[in-house]
């Protein structure tokens, strides 16, 4: 026994976690991704687009990140 539960269950609990945070982490990129292509990185140095840009890139991010992206209806 391992706390409650037999050892089988144990190491069933514990390959059911890391599936969920290999999930959770391809979701994270995923993400990343689609942010990134609101509003791609810029390189470093050199021009940073026009002055007086209405939204720094964070903004757009946070756009996306406030979105109801959740809603199903």
């Amino acid at each position: 026994m391992i706390g409650h539960v037999t050892e089988e269950r144990y190491a069933a609990l514990v390959a059911g976690a890391r599936e969920l945070v290999a999930t959770m982490s391809r979701c994270q990129f995923a993400l990343g991704d689609h942010a990134l292509e609101i509003e791609p990185m810029q390189s470093q140095g050199g021009a940073h687009g026009p002055i007086g840009r209405a939204c720094a890139p964070h903004c757009s991010h946070y756009a996306l990140a406030i979105s109801r992206i959740y809603v199903t209806e």
